[in-house]
C-alpha cells in the first residue's frame, strides 16, 4: 500500500503533505518489521530442521 500512496493519487483528498508522508513511512517500517520477523521465523525453522 505504501507503493500505491507514492506512486498514485491514491486518498489524495483526504491524506496530503505531512499526513501522507506520516503514513508512508509508518507503511514502510511495519513491513521491514513483518519482513524481520519472517525472516527470522525462517530462520528458526531451518535450525529445528537441521536438528
Amino acid at each position: 500500500m505504501a507503493y500505491f500512496l507514492i506512486s498514485t493519487s491514491l486518498m489524495e483528498e483526504n491524506l496530503y503533505g505531512t499526513k501522507r508522508i506520516i503514513l508512508i513511512t509508518i507503511l514502510i517500517a511495519y513491513a521491514i518489521f513483518r519482513s524481520y520477523r519472517l525472516y527470522k521465523s525462517l530462520k528458526k525453522q531451518g535450525d529445528e530442521n537441521e536438528d
